[in-house]
């Protein structure tokens, strides 16, 4: 026995060292929601396992997505064979929220001739709806006018009421009146 391992023994009974080496587990979740893990570093050739409730399983072969977007490519054993790294997305140009006002836009005539022309495309058939629309409301209104018109003369044409039938001399007064003249007479 050489004499460092016999300092290592001497410490580990000492309790100085530990005679338990480390594994440090690696572990990541898959797209499909699965648990995986490994040992040490993930790399090529590291055996990939599959947690379960049961225990830890080989994975099965193919690509597996890792919740990074790292993508691993397994053999039929789990090992392994390629790991594919996540591509980091391109941050988009900044597109302003909001226009100010003095915000212009440089537009060839080509290209407003031919947004016009889009434009009417599309509105040309609403319109000729539209107007059909409105001949029909126009039609109808003159139709109902003209028979209010002819409502009305035929309206004004008849009295406003019956005719008030007046007696200037009333029979009931003749009588009274004739007593009253006599009266004077008399006198």
């Amino acid at each position: 026995m050489s004499e460092m391992n016999l300092i290592e023994k001497i410490k580990i009974v000492l309790g100085l060292v530990s005679n338990v080496t480390e594994h440090v587990m690696g572990s990541a979740v898959t797209d499909s929601g699965a648990n995986i893990q490994w040992e040490g570093d993930l790399e090529v050739g590291k055996a990939i396992f599959v947690v379960t409730e049961e225990g830890s399983v080989p994975a099965p072969s193919g690509e597996h997505i890792l919740s990074d977007g790292t993508k691993l490519i397994l053999d039929e054993n789990g090992v392994v064979s390629e790991i594919v790294p996540a591509v980091a997305e391109q941050p988009a140009e900044e597109v302003p929220q909001e226009m100010s006002e003095n915000t212009k836009f440089q537009i060839t005539p080509e290209e407003q001739t031919a947004i016009v022309n889009e434009v009417m495309q599309i509105l040309e058939p609403r319109l000729a709806e539209i107007e059909k629309s409105l001949l029909i409301v126009s039609e109808l209104f003159s139709k109902n006018n003209a028979e209010l018109m002819s409502k009305i003369e035929k309206l004004s044409a008849e009295p406003a009421t019956e005719p008030i039938k007046t007696n200037k001399f009333h029979v009931e007064d003749k009588p009274n009146a004739l007593k009253e003249f006599a009266k004077k007479i008399k006198k």
